[in-house]
């Protein structure tokens, strides 16, 4: 098996450039996913204590502190960094003693991933019914996976305690369809993007499960066509909102492979925390309509950046396109931040 290509990674910061301990190194493809889970521009819930935390972190690893967990695989780690009382993420990262040629920059520690972790959330993910009642909106947990109502959201938005939250993203729906007149239902697939073992402690790789299912998903899709293929008289407004889109896109995947068409669905997608070039093919190959109101972003920063990284590349700087050029400018992933309108004050 050919080695992971860790050559094009830059520095974290100028703190972990290995003037103190080992060189740290991260994909710059990993700014979207940084931007995302860490936020360095929320000061009130914690992003930017989160940043420091991260980067103290690393230093304290480069300078031959503690390991993280191994993942039984050789060289290769990962470490759980929270902050108090807020949501954390997991770096995933390899370590070189030597230098490689065509693989490494040399010596040091190389992040390849990051992903979020759970927060004490109370809800749990799946197919939720919203609708108005005695003057209130209720979110309530379905105990099937069939879609009921006209409008279909898939999302899952964050409170203003950072945690992702059912009811949130309930008030959210209700926000988008200017409901204050219109008391329509709707169905919400929920689907927090954070990784979680069976709410048990933290495990290696091949154990971890996000909460959202792509298969289950799948499921309410093509259940939903068998419905209206069998006398269903209404064609479903899907509304696919930020990192629903992840979800949605492996869901899609998989009614593909059902040879399955999704003629009964009409998609719109509402600042998407994906690029979403694949997901407008597979939207496309399963039959889906596209909304002539899709890919708005509402002035959503990460959802920009999403759309700005079309392949991986991060074309204003291209650290990707020449590898001299990303090691002779000595850029770092901090300064991407910074020049993508977020503050990451560890730098």
């Amino acid at each position: 098996m050919a080695l992971k290509n860790f050559s094009n990674f830059i520095y974290f910061s100028r703190n972990t450039m290995g003037n103190s301990g080992k060189p740290v190194y991260i994909d710059p493809n990993l700014i979207v996913d940084f931007v995302t889970y860490v936020n360095p521009n929320d000061q009130k819930n914690g992003g930017q204590s989160l940043v420091i935390e991260i980067s103290n972190t690393l230093i304290s690893i480069s300078a031959g502190g503690a390991d993280g967990s191994s993942i039984q695989k050789s060289n290769k780690f990962y470490k759980d960094i929270k902050v108090p009382n807020l949501p954390g993420v997991r770096l995933y990262y390899q370590t070189f003693q030597d230098k490689v040629e065509g693989v490494s920059r040399g010596p040091g520690i190389y992040i390849y991933d990051l992903k979020p972790l759970k927060n004490n959330e109370i809800e749990t993910e799946g197919l939720y019914k919203v609708y108005h009642s005695n003057d209130k909106w209720i979110y309530d947990k379905k105990n099937n996976n069939l879609l009921d109502e006209k409008l279909f959201f898939i999302s899952a938005i964050k409170d203003t305690d950072n945690r992702f939250s059912a009811q949130t993203t309930a008030g959210s729906i209700v926000s988008h369809l200017h409901q204050k007149s219109d008391k329509s239902s709707s169905n919400l697939y929920y689907c927090p993007s954070y990784l979680t073992d069976n709410g048990e402690a933290w495990a290696p790789n091949d154990r971890l499960s996000k909460t959202a299912s792509a298969d289950e998903l799948a499921q309410i899709l093509i259940d939903s066509e068998n419905k209206w293929i069998a006398g269903h008289n209404f064609d479903y407004e899907t509304i696919v909102e930020q990192d629903g889109v992840k979800v949605l896109i492996k869901a899609l995947e998989k009614v593909k492979l059902a040879n399955i068409k999704l003629t009964s669905h009409k998609f719109s997608l509402n600042a998407p925390y994906a690029e979403i070039h694949k997901l407008e093919k597979l939207i496309d190959e399963c039959g889906g309509l596209k909304s002539k109101s899709e890919n708005s972003t509402k002035n959503n920063k990460i959802s920009a950046l999403h759309q700005a990284m079309t392949q991986k590349l991060l074309s204003e700087q291209k650290v990707l396109s020449s590898e001299n050029n990303t090691h002779e400018s000595n850029i770092t992933f901090a300064d991407l931040v910074k020049r993508k309108g977020f503050d990451h004050e560890a730098s």
